[in-house]
């Protein structure tokens, strides 16, 4: 959703757009923003090209609050909900979207117009570019994973719950959430690099904050004829991104 509209000779970037329900990234509608403006000369000839490129995700269940009103790929600080060790996400690299050209930044710009799907996932492409798989990993005990490049690439990352376990641990109580029991986050797609909020430079330290949605209840029968008394737990939020 860190759309960014540079200037004729600069590059169109896209960071971090997100889907509909299940994800956003701090402060971010759980929508497809159309880009904003930033300061001319983040130019393509200007991006190290040795790298290394990072993103960071951090992953909570809830809404992060960030001390700034609204994420853009920098680090932000989240309070008052807890992160979560074991959700794993799998990364993809887009193939044939060159980020060392105008044209390859103008063709991941355009492909953020593109829902994600599950079964484009797992048929293995978005938009009419391949698909493939640079990484798969799950969050740890700090609820992060850091994933690095050497090369400068456009990225889609998915939340898979399946290869998660039957469980991951609230790191705030210690305890385990059961993944029937969360909403997986909507998948998103991520420019390495990405620009820097005031523009005229690269940030090569991407961070993204997806949250899950957990939705649990337990039922206990009452000898009371047939009245049933239910304990309904339910912590769910809009935003993440």
């Amino acid at each position: 959703m860190f759309a960014k509209k540079l200037g004729a000779s600069a590059a169109i970037a896209l960071s971090l757009s997100l889907g509909a329900v299940g994800t956003t990234c701090l402060s971010i509608a759980p929508a497809i923003a159309a880009p904003g403006d930033t300061t001319d000369g983040a130019n393509v000839a200007t991006i190290d090209q040795d790298g290394p490129f990072n993103l960071h995700i951090t992953k909570y269940l809830g809404a992060p609050v960030a001390t700034q009103e609204q994420s853009n790929g920098t680090q932000q600080t989240v309070t008052g909900v807890p992160l979560l060790e074991g959700v794993v996400f799998d990364i993809y690299e887009v193939v044939g979207i060159d980020l060392t050209t105008n044209e390859g930044w103008k063709a991941a710009t355009a492909l953020q117009a593109t829902p994600i799907t599950a079964a484009d996932i797992k048929a293995g492409t978005i938009g009419g570019y391949a698909l493939t798989k640079v990484a798969s990993t799950a969050t740890d005990a700090q609820g992060q994973i850091n994933y690095t490049t050497d090369k400068a690439k456009l990225v889609l990352v998915s939340e898979n719950l399946a290869a998660s376990g039957t469980s991951v641990t609230n790191l705030t109580t210690g305890t385990p959430v059961l993944t029937s029991s969360i909403t997986p986050s909507t998948p998103f797609m991520a420019t390495l690099p990405m620009t820097e909020p005031t523009g005229g430079a690269w940030n090569y330290d991407v961070y993204a904050y997806p949250k899950n949605t957990s939705d649990s209840s337990t039922k206990t029968v009452v000898d009371r004829g047939t009245m049933t008394q239910k304990d309904s737990t339910n912590t769910s939020s809009n935003l993440a991104t």
